[in-house]
């Protein structure tokens, strides 16, 4: 008798310890599960801030070309400017120089470019 009490408590434990492996085994194999889910969203967060930064990198770029339009704007419209002084000091002096006639004709002519 004790020893097939023996043996049934000794199967009792081997079957408690069996149901406890395959506990531990579901428990391993949900948090697996759980792991490759959470890689999956890590996975889907990076694509998007990925893409996030793409987006600034485009838009630096559109600025970086936009700032270097406005200064070569700058510089043709200052070119422009000092051509325009040079072309007025040159008829400042040649208009001392005019006469009374000439420098008529350059005022009308002025009002015509103005008109």
């Amino acid at each position: 008798e004790t020893s097939r009490a023996d043996a049934a408590d000794a199967a009792n434990r081997a079957t408690e310890r069996l149901h406890a492996a395959e506990l531990a085994r579901d428990d391993a194999e949900n948090a697996l599960e759980a792991s490759e889910a959470q890689r999956e969203e890590l996975r889907r967060k990076l694509d998007a801030k990925t893409a996030a930064l793409a987006d600034v990198y485009a838009l630096r770029d559109r600025l970086a070309a936009a700032e270097q339009a406005v200064v070569a704007k700058t510089k043709s419209a200052n070119a422009r400017g000092r051509a325009a002084n040079a072309n007025n000091k040159r008829a400042r002096k040649n208009d001392g120089d005019a006469a009374p006639e000439e420098l008529l004709a350059m005022v009308h002519a002025a009002e015509a470019r103005a008109a």
